[in-house]
């Protein structure tokens, strides 16, 4: 019953590890393809004068990469890692080498 639980934690924790990933992907795209026009977007609906448009733009494309690599860390470190650990744990090849020899 324990590998049951650790297998459903491993399957749980590669899932969101490739959520991030792709959660990554889509706004490092959006910060090198369309970050202009989505600033621009975003600064005209908080009230952003047009002559401060230009630093508004480089500043929320700083805090958007920022956001990105923070979120990445995280990914890494809640998702990422566990899931490396179950994966290749001694615990999973034990049962499996037990499972292995019962049956033969």
């Amino acid at each position: 019953m324990k590998n049951e639980y650790l297998r459903a934690i491993e399957s749980f924790a590669f899932r969101a590890f490739l959520i991030a990933i792709g959660f990554q992907m889509l706004t490092l795209s959006i910060l090198a393809f369309g970050s202009d026009e989505i600033a621009t977007v975003h600064g005209s609906i908080i009230g952003i004068k047009e002559s401060n448009m230009e630093q508004f733009k480089y500043d929320w494309k700083l805090q958007l990469f920022f956001f990105v690599s923070v979120f990445k860390v995280a990914g890494i470190l809640l998702f990422g890692i566990p899931w490396a650990v179950l994966r290749f744990s001694k615990i999973f090849r034990d049962n499996g080498l037990e499972t292995e020899n019962n049956e033969g």
